[in-house]
């Protein structure tokens, strides 16, 4: 027997009317098992306005221990009843704690319907206590909602509910209305329950009109074989994303370490459809943390959740603008390989999911994963996602996960981390996370590592070993309104199949600085390094790099990095290995008016072939001002080929329409050029704003060259001191040192050593249309010799002497006086050159007008 101290009324009722009823008789009072050890059994009846208790006090006794038995039973109250709670209680106790109370129902009278009418069932209910270590089992049978535990001021833990074979409305394993609900697990196993289940709940106030303030942790949801609408491991307030049932109820508090496991679903009977799953979520002020949702099982047969509409680790949502703030971190999002989930993947009605939500908060170290064999379909895929509903504006997502296995489609994008932020507030920030496609994984769709709408997307990663349809993009920064934010330090790694557009960094409005592509596998459209869009001359893409190693292609243009309004300056283009390469390669890249792309770096290997043009850095200019296209170096060993667009199959090391292309660098070391090979190069621009000076071409190790080779070409401006050095291979085209439409070409220098075939061509120490392009040229020939067409404006001329006089250089078609004026000099000889034996160093019948000066 229990306690005897204030229970005299419920001991004299339950004397009257029995603890045990085995009739069909209805009754109007209730039951209760206080005269008989808190026990009460109901068999084969039915029970009318009236509730079944273990336990039941109304005073400030404690209800535990209690059971109550219902085998194909049922209890109901009428629609206008006033009693409250109404239903079936293990234990009841209006003022004191309720623990370790069961309820055990096995079948149901009730032939259609709903069962329990207008009443709930309870394991325990604490008035002013804990509700704590009950139980509800529900077997074959129809029951209306369930609750292990229900505290009204105070904690909801460790309550059970196991529901086998049955149907119902909702199940909770535990609620409370100021305090904690922890520890609560409900297991529902082949059943049906019509609108929710939920782990452990607060979010009804104390008192009519108040918040509700706790928390709900480590609470666990099992499904197997079995539907229901929505799902929740723990919640913190009402109805989360959908505007129905509880949707107005708000608490404070934070729902951490709630698991949902949905291993298989049953097909409804009726109308249920999952819907809506959620690890763990706060509506009101609190932080959603820790939650895990695991839907599948490894190994187990095709489960289909083609219905579920919102899928979410945590999410924290405002309550009203005075009750918000929390924080989505560190949830996990599990879809198993024998799962096959989303409703749609359209902006209207798609799936949405994410690993971590905080409306007004940080949404930091989530993780999605999709194993493969698994099939998902989504309008998105967020790792975390904070919005802008924080006081200060600050969003902040890092350090989230989407880990691709299986077959995604995505009518957005994937993205490891969204943060919102706010127009005119700066810090936001959407900072290492990640998404990866393994091996044998595809998505249909875009990816990007990190968003920030109006801040910064740096230290992001994307890594696809898999197949994507879509652009991949490793940082964007959309910068929206007049949000400022960079995108840097962003890493893209392709060793499977990407379908689209690649950058490691994108900007709007923001610098697109230090990011990284690394290529391994087939891209089909543009690689870029970095890419600053946005509209101001700060917004720079520099120091990016783009590697294509051994088995990567890309079908389009390779950029290090692009500005539009800024400089594309010291980014790095590297490609090794072998194939071919569709479009054109840039180091660095300006659309801007008076841009820099200088000091870029641009390698293509042996076995490499560009079928476009290879620039080291390319400045566009507006004509108006001068940007620069310096410092820049290229060098090819591979093959730049040729088709009908103009410059196609040509190399600058730097390119500046208007404005500087000077101290560039290109080395051809065996490698094969369609077209022209040019060290720097300004093509126009107001008069003298360009220049083209102190540039190095090295041809060596055998290279072809198919067209004309330029140290240094301007349209207008000076182009001198460029340097040319060809060792050695093929030239098909004229060779300048500099030449310039208006200006200067002086003190170039051109050296050419061992076997070179210049057949039918001229070399120009300097061209100018209105200019001195003599001064100072020098053109060196080392141990070469052979036929050259002609030799122009050339300062001092260096000849080597082979001993072999058939072997001497012979200008072919040179004007009389070409080399008027030129001091020629001796400055090498082969091993049969001795004392006393006469050489030819040129033949003398172009000479008789030309008055050289010789030097030996």
């Amino acid at each position: 027997m229990g306690k005897k101290m204030g229970r005299q009324k419920e001991l004299k009722l339950a004397m009257v009317v029995g603890c045990i009823l085995t009739s069909s008789n209805a009754w109007a009072a209730d039951i209760t098992g206080n005269s008989s050890s808190g026990s009460a059994s109901l068999n084969n009846s039915t029970q009318n306005n009236g509730g079944v208790y273990g336990w039941k006090y109304d005073d400030t006794s404690a209800a535990t221990g209690g059971s109550v038995t219902l085998t194909n039973a049922d209890v109901s109250y009428s629609s206008g009843s006033s009693a409250s709670p109404k239903g079936v209680f293990g234990g009841y106790a209006a003022n004191a704690a309720a623990q370790n109370n069961t309820v055990s129902i096995t079948g149901t009278v009730a032939s259609g319907g709903y069962a329990f009418a207008n009443c709930s069932i309870y394991g325990g209910y604490a008035g002013t206590g804990a509700a704590e270590g009950n139980t509800v089992t529900l077997t074959n049978a129809k029951d209306t909602s369930s609750y292990g535990g229900w505290a009204v001021a105070g904690d909801a833990a460790n309550n059970k509910i196991i529901i086998s074979g049955g149907t119902g409305t909702s199940a909770t394993g535990g609620h409370s209305n100021a305090g904690a609900a922890s520890g609560n697990n409900v297991k529902v196993t082949d059943s049906e329950i019509e609108y929710r289940v939920v782990g452990g709940e607060i979010f009804t106030g104390s008192a009519p009109g108040t918040t509700a303030t706790g928390s709900a942790s480590g609470n666990s949801i099992e499904l197997v074989n079995s539907v229901t609408n929505t799902v929740y491991g723990g919640r913190v307030g009402g109805t989360f994303d959908v505007s129905t049932g509880d949707s107005s109820a708000v608490a404070e508090g934070d729902a951490t370490n709630n698991t949902v496991t949905i291993e298989s679903l049953k097909t409804s009977a009726g109308s249920v459809k999952l819907e809506q799953v959620y690890g763990g979520t706060v509506i009101g002020k609190g932080s959603a943390n820790g939650n895990k949702v695991i839907l599948g099982k490894t190994g187990a047969g095709a489960v289909s959740m083609t219905d579920v509409q919102r899928l979410y680790g945590g999410g924290s949502k405002i309550g009203s603008s005075s009750l918000k703030g929390g924080d989505a971190n560190n949830n996990t999002i599990e879809i198993k390989g024998n799962v096959t989930l989303g409703l749609s993947n359209t902006s209207s009605g798609g799936t949405t999911i994410y690993g971590g939500y905080a409306a007004a908060g940080e949404a930091s170290g989530n993780k999605i994963t999709v194993d493969q064999g698994a099939t998902v379909k989504a309008y998105f895929i967020y790792g975390g996602n904070s919005s802008s509903s924080s006081d200060s504006g600050l969003s902040l997502t890092k350090n989230n996960q989407v880990i691709i296995s299986g077959d995604v489609t995505v009518g957005n994008s994937i993205a490891g981390g969204f943060a919102n932020g706010k127009s005119g507030v700066t810090g936001s920030v959407a900072q290492g996370n990640k998404v990866e496609v393994t091996v044998g994984g595809k998505v249909t769709g875009a990816i990007r590592g990190g968003i920030s709408a109006y801040g910064s997307a740096n230290e992001n990663t994307v890594n696809v070993a898999g197949t994507v349809t879509g652009a991949l993009v490793g940082g964007w920064s959309n910068n929206l309104g007049s949000g400022v934010g960079t995108a840097n330090s962003n890493t893209v790694t392709v060793s499977g199949t990407a379908g689209d557009n690649v950058m490691g960094g994108y900007s709007l409005k923001g610098g697109a600085d230090s990011n990284r592509l690394e290529i391994t596998g087939s891209v089909t459209g543009y690689t870029y390094g970095g890419y600053a869009g946005g509209s101001r001359t700060t917004d720079n893409a520099s120091q990016n790099t783009v590697s294509i190693g051994n088995g990567g292609t890309v079908g389009d243009n390779i950029i290090g990095g692009v500005s539009a309004k800024g400089n594309a300056d010291n980014n790095t283009v590297q490609i090794q290995g072998s194939g071919n390469l569709g479009g054109s390669v840039y180091g660095g890249q300006t659309t801007a008016a008076a841009g820099s792309a200088n000091g870029n770096t641009v390698e293509l290997g042996t076995g490499r072939t560009v079928g476009g043009v290879v620039y080291g850095g390319y400045a566009q200019g507006n004509g108006s001002a001068s940007g620069s296209a310096s410092s820049n170096k290229v060098t090819v060993s591979g093959t730049v080929n040729s088709t009908a667009a103009q410059y196609t199959g040509t190399v600058f090391g730097g390119y500046a329409l208007t404005g500087a292309a000077d101290n560039n660098e290109v080395t051809i070391s065996g490698g094969t050029i369609a077209s022209q090979v040019i060290g720097g190069y300004s093509s126009t621009g107001n008069f003298s704003s360009g220049s083209a000076s102190s540039n190095t071409v090295k041809i060596i190790n055998g290279s072809t060259v198919s067209s004309d080779i330029y140290g240094g070409y301007t349209g207008m401006g000076n182009a001198n001191s460029n340097s040319i050095l060809i060792e050695s291979g093929t030239i098909g085209g004229d060779i300048y040192g500099g030449n310039t439409g208006y200006g200067t070409a002086n003190n170039n220098s051109i050296t050419i050593r061992g076997a070179v075939n210049l057949s039918g061509r001229t070399i120009y120490g300097g061209s100018s249309s209105s200019g001195n392009a003599k001064t100072g040229n020098t053109l060196r020939f080392e141990n070469t010799g052979g036929n050259i067409k002609a030799i122009k404006n050339i300062d001092v001329l260096g000849v080597s002497a082979l001993a072999d006089n058939s072997k001497a250089l012979t200008i072919t078609n040179g004007a009389a006086d070409d080399l008027a004026n030129t001091t020629v000099r001796l400055i090498a000889a082969d091993d049969g050159l001795q004392v006393g034996k006469q050489i030819q160093l040129m033949p003398a019948l172009w000479l008789k007008a030309a008055s050289p000066v010789w030097h030996c």
